[in-house]
This record gives C-alpha cells, sequence and structure tokens, in this order.
C-alpha cells in the first residue's frame, strides 16, 4: 500500500514538473517582440476586469492593462488590438473595457479556434465602440478560417473614414456574433463568404445593423450548410439580407427603410423567416429565377404602400405564408406578391395569412389558399392549386338605415315625417344614416300647405355611392275650419367640414412585463413600435427609460412622418431577485406629448 501510494505520488510530481516546464518556456523564456506577434508580459498578469454581463471575467488578456490601447479614442490603437488578436490562445478570452478605440488599418484574425473576444460593455448600448479612422470603404475586421469563436458585446462606427465592412469572414465555421453593432456601413455590416470546403453554421445574435446603403448581411457564396439571424434590426441598406448563394435562418428580425428586405439568389438550401418585421422597405422578398429550393415566411408582420409589391417570386421552388399579418400603409389597400412570373413552375401556400384587400398572390405558379382572411371583405374563398372551392364569396358588407324625422301638429305619420301646423312654421327634416363604406348625400324639399283640408308632402331622395337608392315619402293631412296658411321651410344639415387629424404618437404595446430572468442574465428582446397617427410629421427626442430595463436598439430617429411606424427594443437585465419595475417614455412634438410605457419583470436566482 505505501509503495503504491508513493508511486502515485511520485507520477504525479514528475506530470506537475513537466508541466511547469512547458508553461514556464512559453512565459518566462525570451521576452516577445512587440513588432511582431505580441504575448502578454511575464512580468505582468493579464487583468481580467469584470463586465456587466457576467460571463467576461475569463479573460485572460486585458486590452488595456496588457496592450496599451486607450480607451478614450484619442491615440491610435490598432497595433494594440492586433497583439491583443495575436496574444488569446486557442481555447482563451480576451476582454475589452469600456470605451472608444481608434482603428486606422483593418484588423486581421486568421486560423483561431475558440478564441473569446468580448467587450465588458453592451455593444448595441454603444458602451464599447472600435471606431474606423482608415480610409473610407476599408474593411474593420476581417477574419479568415476562424472556427467555433465568439465575438461579443461591442459596435463598430465610422470616424475620420467612413466603413465598408465591419465584419468580413471567409471559409468561417460556427462563429457567434452577440451583441453586436454596425453603423454607417457603405459595402456590408457582415460579408460572408467560402472559397472551399464546408464552412457555415455562423450565427449573428442581438445585433444592430444601421447601413450607409449597401447590404446589411451579406453571403457571397456557401457550401450546403447555412447561418442564423437571430433577434436583430437592419435599417436604412439597400438590401438587409442579401444572398447570393448559401442557406440561412433567421428570428425576429426587424426591417427599416430598406430598399429590399431579403434577396435570395442561387440557394443550396431552404430558407425560413420567422416573425419578421418589415416597415419602410420598397420590397420585402425578391428571389431570383435561379433558385429552386423552399422558402417559407411565418408570423410575420410586413407593412406596405398601396398596391405595392411586396414579394416578387421568381424562383421555381414552394413559397409558404402562414400566419403572416401584411397591412397596408395607404389607400388603396391591395398588395401584390408575384409568384413564378420567369417560368410556369413552383408553388405558393397560403395559410391563415391577414392581407387588407383581396387576395394578392398572382402568377404562373400553382397558388393555394386556406383560411386567409381580408380586413376589409372577410374570410376569403378557399383556392387549391388551379381549382377554386366553392365558398361563399367575400363581398363588401353594406348596411344603409335611413333614420329621417321630424315633429307634426296636430299628427303626422308616414314612412318619413313631415310638419304642418295651421298657425305655425312646419320644419321637415329628413336624415340618412349609412354605414359601411356607403356614401349618402341627401336632398330634402318639403312643401306643406295647411288649409281646411291641408295636404304636406315631404320627398327626401337619397343617392348612394354603393349603387343603393333611399326615398322615404311622407303625406301629412290636417282638417282646420279656419284658412290659414303655413308654409314649411327646411333646415339644411350642415356638410361635413374636413379636418386635419392632429400628430399625435402612440407606443404599441400599452405595457410589457418581461419573461422571468435570471439575475445578470438578459431577457429576450422586446419591440415597441411608435406610430404618427396624425397627418404631419413630428420631432422625436431622446428616449428614456428607468429600473433594470435597458435600450437594445432603435429605428426611431429624429422626424418620424405621417402614419409612419418605428421600433424600440428593449431588455430586462435584473440585478437582484424579486419583482422590477420601470418605466419607458418618449417626448415629441406631437399633440400627445410625452408618451409612457410601464414595464416589468421578475430577477430569478442566478444560475
Amino acid at each position: 500500500m505505501n509503495v503504491a501510494l508513493s508511486v502515485l505520488f511520485w507520477v504525479s510530481l514528475t506530470t506537475a514538473q513537466a508541466v511547469a516546464a512547458n508553461a514556464g518556456a512559453g512565459v518566462s523564456g525570451k521576452k516577445p517582440d512587440r513588432d511582431s506577434t505580441i504575448e502578454p508580459s511575464s512580468e505582468i498578469s493579464p487583468t481580467p476586469v469584470p463586465g456587466m454581463y457576467g460571463d467576461e471575467t475569463y479573460g485572460q488578456i486585458n486590452l488595456v492593462a496588457d496592450l496599451g490601447a486607450d480607451p478614450t479614442g484619442t491615440t491610435d490603437s490598432t497595433a494594440a488590438v492586433q497583439g491583443f488578436v495575436s496574444a488569446i490562445n486557442n481555447g482563451f478570452g480576451g476582454v475589452i473595457p469600456p470605451g472608444t478605440y481608434s482603428i486606422a488599418s483593418t484588423i486581421n484574425i486568421q486560423g483561431r479556434n475558440s478564441i473569446r473576444f468580448a467587450g465588458l460593455g453592451g455593444g448595441v448600448m454603444g458602451a464599447t465602440i472600435f471606431r474606423w479612422d482608415g480610409t473610407s470603404g476599408g474593411t474593420v475586421f476581417a477574419l479568415s478560417g476562424v472556427a467555433d469563436s465568439y465575438f461579443q458585446h461591442f459596435a463598430v462606427q465610422g470616424g475620420s473614414g467612413s466603413v465598408g465592412v465591419c465584419f468580413a469572414a471567409t471559409n468561417a465555421s460556427s462563429d457567434r456574433f452577440v451583441d453586436v453593432g454596425c453603423e454607417g456601413s457603405s459595402v456590408a455590416a457582415f460579408q460572408f463568404s467560402n472559397t472551399g470546403g464546408t464552412y457555415g453554421f455562423d450565427r449573428i445574435e442581438h445585433f444592430d445593423i444601421h447601413c450607409s446603403g449597401g447590404d446589411g448581411i451579406q453571403i457571397l457564396s456557401s457550401s450546403s450548410v447555412g447561418h442564423d439571424f437571430v433577434d436583430g434590426t437592419i435599417a436604412n441598406c439597400a438590401t438587409g439580407v442579401n444572398a447570393t448563394s448559401g442557406a440561412f435562418l433567421s428570428e425576429n428580425l426587424s426591417f427599416s427603410n430598406n430598399t429590399t428586405d431579403v434577396h435570395l439568389g442561387s440557394q443550396n438550401g431552404s430558407t425560413g423567416l420567422y416573425t419578421p418585421q418589415s416597415l419602410g422597405a420598397g420590397q420585402f422578398l425578391a428571389v431570383d429565377a435561379t433558385d429552386a429550393l423552399p422558402i417559407k415566411i411565418e408570423g410575420g408582420q410586413i407593412s406596405a404602400g398601396a398596391n405595392q409589391t411586396v414579394i416578387n417570386d421568381a424562383g421555381s421552388g414552394p413559397l409558404v405564408l402562414s400566419n403572416d399579418w401584411f397591412i397596408s400603409t395607404s389607400s388603396p389597400s391591395n398588395l401584390r406578391i408575384l409568384v413564378g412570373q420567369s417560368a410556369a413552375s413552383g408553388s405558393a401556400v397560403s395559410i391563415g395569412c391577414l392581407y387588407p384587400g383581396s387576395f394578392p398572390l398572382a402568377g404562373q405558379a400553382s397558388i393555394s389558399s386556406l383560411g386567409d382572411v381580408s380586413t376589409s371583405l372577410g374570410l376569403l374563398p378557399v383556392e387549391l392549386g388551379a381549382t377554386i372551392v366553392q365558398t361563399p364569396t367575400a363581398t363588401p358588407r353594406v348596411t344603409i338605415i335611413a333614420t329621417p324625422s321630424a315633429t307634426a301638429t296636430p299628427t303626422a305619420t308616414a314612412t318619413a315625417s313631415a310638419t304642418a301646423t295651421s298657425t305655425a312654421i312646419a320644419t321637415a327634416t329628413a336624415t340618412d344614416t349609412p354605414t359601411a363604406t356607403a356614401t349618402a348625400t341627401p336632398t330634402a324639399t318639403p312643401t306643406p300647405t295647411a288649409t281646411s283640408t291641408a295636404t304636406a308632402t315631404s320627398t327626401a331622395t337619397t343617392t348612394q355611392a354603393a349603387t343603393a337608392t333611399a326615398t322615404p315619402r311622407a303625406t301629412s293631412t290636417t282638417t282646420d275650419t279656419s284658412t290659414p296658411s303655413a308654409t314649411a321651410t327646411p333646415t339644411p344639415t350642415p356638410s361635413p367640414t374636413p379636418t386635419m387629424t392632429p400628430q399625435a404618437l402612440t407606443l404599441r404595446p400599452t405595457s410589457i412585463t418581461f419573461g422571468d430572468t435570471a439575475v445578470k442574465a438578459k431577457s429576450v428582446r422586446v419591440t415597441l413600435i411608435a406610430t404618427n397617427t396624425g397627418s404631419v410629421k413630428i420631432w422625436l427626442k431622446r428616449a428614456q427609460i428607468t429600473g433594470e430595463f435597458h435600450h437594445s436598439g432603435s429605428t426611431c430617429e429624429g422626424v418620424l412622418r405621417a402614419h409612419e411606424r418605428c421600433t424600440y427594443r428593449l431588455r430586462f437585465s435584473p440585478t437582484a431577485e424579486g419583482l422590477g419595475l420601470g418605466k419607458f417614455w418618449v417626448d415629441s412634438s406631437g399633440s400627445g406629448g410625452s408618451q409612457t410605457v410601464p414595464l416589468s419583470g421578475i430577477g430569478l436566482p442566478q444560475k
């Protein structure tokens, strides 16, 4: 027994000495050349800085403490950031304290595996920023052959030079970009390309992209594996997601004011868009004729102008629309969805969708509809391929209610009423009150005469825009021994005077309850929609938020035109267990002034 313990102790000691010797060779050997690959100095212990999320204290290298980067943005930090990348060993991480770092040339990250490049503040909230002060149109971060790595909690913005590409990833595999932002890119915020092999499965989540033209996310080429884009905002781009090749799935993307939200070229995998939101786009989806694979759009909220082509699918693959809500921002309310325009092939299925006008799908493809509803026509007929199943036709429901009223003395009663007295002036009034979409223009000409036997006749003629005519007639007879004379003078009904709706800001939903969230974790983002319900533009002031709730992106900037919408994205990040309360409010120049939304959430024990 003692011999066995002695042998075990000797083996353990020998192993520990070997590990220490190897570690010493890598750390306490020749001092690294800072002009080439920069490693942390052996005299300086890496200084992890606690961050607001709790998962960044793992840091092996600190950009400021160990590499000397300037977080004020006053001096150039390009060399420090490049050295920071080089100093992070595979399987380890580096931390970036909050601040603004000036970058003048591309940061190259090559052949790394399982590294973590993390800011200590929120990226979308703008606490950690890399500012591009290089040549306009340049690439800020270039990744080549990087796999299974995390890039999180920081943003890229233009400085003295405008940004061309924020992140260019070539032959990347299973990398994750979390809580990242890109502002002002003119080529692409994210650019994915492959030169060969099996690459992909890159994921972007909790992100904000605000373009200056160009694409939000650009997939230039890809193998048979796709990408995931989750919980992000893409605004002011020529194309929100431009996938000329490859494939992707997305969930809860908010598109705002893009020329085209999504473009699909020659895909080599199915494309899914789940719960997308689109506002102010020239077109939501454009599909090339070379695409022959399935496309599904589910749970979307897509708004467009009158007679706008929302989707133009020239591909031969099936298009599935499921439980989507299409909204018209102007009149007339009809939209267009074109399918199979380049060839008599392909198919489209619409299931349980809500449309503002008539059924919008048309084209050379086989088109089916089941359970679709129009907000103006009601339940739409079932359509299966080229065969229409006979169901009650959806037609406008128009109800006309004629309510003429008057008072007769002594007595005058008929379909409509008139007034005649022997000593007083009689007043006849005919009123037609239609409902639904009809417009009524009544004309009333009463001419009553009262004698010993007097007859008063009132005739009202209604001209109805919906081909409906109501003609009430009233006859009144009164008997008297005298010979009075009564003249009935009609009282005209004043025409309605058009009024301009004052500018008014509304926020929906009117209150937000976040899901239960662990302490120091982050809830899923919730979208708050701001709408100008008036007829003139309004100015939005800076939004405010209290409690343990935070901004996580916004498309609301400055002026909000009449009938337009924008979005705020909010999160709940509890710092203690129990109920958390707060509020969100924004001031505007509208008649409603400040608008407030109560916020609540429950913090759970930290995991």
